[in-house]
């Protein structure tokens, strides 16, 4: 088998504590032909010491002497790799065993391939994984998940460098800057993720988490309405407003008034999409198909009988082909699950007022 050169990059901030155990893991892999970039951005503990420790010729450590933030750290290691193929690893996680030899076969084998992701693990420190990831894996799903989330995690992907230098991370968006290159780069090649898990995910106090504040949501929704005018060049702001309702079902779940509009965009924007030609056309309506049950179903306390019988025929319309039996089937199981949590929610309250 051919092996080429791949580029490990791996940006680190005060990372003294795991980083030791993130470069063991790529040391480890059976596939030999790698180099690791280590960017230490502007660390104050001993990152770059650490980092330094085990004597190996194909680990290179910059150091930066200020913190520049992510995304330009991220740019630096593509500018530095020498790789045909460039593997992401933050310098808290881990790689999984005969990862790198797992990717390298797919690109191998497919050179319309951009982009090849995977499950991750998560772990506590001490810990063993306690659950895994279930991304989507096929090239359709994962173009119709991009829509209405990231469906991509960063430390499990393998991309071509020449894709990345097409695609750079953008400053703009922290700390959503890796869901905004996917979505970017994913317009232009194929990608998929393997079932197996590639990398290990540590949960811990001091790592950077995505806090939801008003800015960061903002953010959010200008990444997945370019997106949308990918799909659907001609929509308006009605229909980007439409877009995050049925995103952030859970936020908005008590306005019913918002609900048929939501629903008859999501009707047009899977006619757009099957007018385009779109590959990812039926996984998109099957996505956005759960979307709307969801939505209706949240809506069924607060709306009259009669409306939601028209809510619920709006699902019926082509082209999401969703038929009564199914649609009744899909409900019913939201009502069930919803009455089974409210069951156990008012058996908690009683227990703890008779307590």
């Amino acid at each position: 088998m051919i092996s080429p050169l791949v580029s490990v990059l791996m940006p680190a901030f005060n990372a003294e504590a795991y980083i030791g155990e993130a470069i063991k893991s790529v040391i480890d892999q059976g596939y030999r032909n790698w180099e690791l970039v280590i960017v230490n951005d502007g660390s104050s503990d001993g990152t770059g010491v650490t980092a330094r420790q085990f004597g190996d010729e194909r680990v290179r450590v910059i150091d930066l002497p200020v913190n520049t933030g992510l995304a330009a750290v991220r740019n630096r290691s593509v500018a530095e790799a020498r790789g045909d193929l460039i593997a992401f690893l933050d310098a808290d996680d881990r790689m999984s065993a005969n990862r790198l030899q797992i990717q390298v076969r797919q690109f191998l084998a497919d050179p319309k391939l951009g982009l090849c992701g995977g499950q991750i693990a998560f772990f506590k420190s001490g810990e063993s994984a306690t659950r895994e990831s279930s991304l989507p894996l096929s090239c359709d799903d994962i173009q119709a998940a991009m829509l209405f989330f990231d469906p991509i995690a960063t430390s499990t992907v393998m991309a071509r460098r020449s894709l990345l230098q097409s695609f750079p991370f953008r400053d703009a968006f922290p700390p959503l800057e890796d869901y905004d290159v996917w979505q970017r780069m994913t317009q232009t090649c194929d990608v998929l993720n393997l079932p197996e898990v590639v990398a290990e995910y540590r949960i811990h106090h001091s790592q950077s988490s995505i806090t939801i504040n008003h800015r960061n949501e903002q953010k959010l929704k200008d990444i997945r309405t370019e997106r949308l005018r990918y799909i659907y060049p001609g929509c308006t702001q009605h229909d980007a407003d439409m877009h995050h309702l049925i995103c952030e079902l859970t936020a908005y779940w008590s306005q019913y008034d918002s609900i048929r509009p939501a629903c008859d965009y999501a009707v047009q924007l899977c006619r757009v999409a099957q007018k385009t030609s779109s590959r990812s056309t039926t996984a998109l309506r099957r996505l956005v198909r759960d979307k709307l049950l969801a939505l209706t179903y949240y809506a069924q306390p607060h709306a009259a009988s009669s409306q939601r019988l028209t809510l619920s025929k709006t699902l019926l319309k082509a082209p999401l082909r969703i038929g009564w039996y199914q649609c009744c089937k899909d409900l019913m199981s939201y009502r069930l699950f919803s009455r089974a949590v409210h069951s156990t929610s008012t058996n908690l309250q009683q227990q703890r007022r008779s307590g």
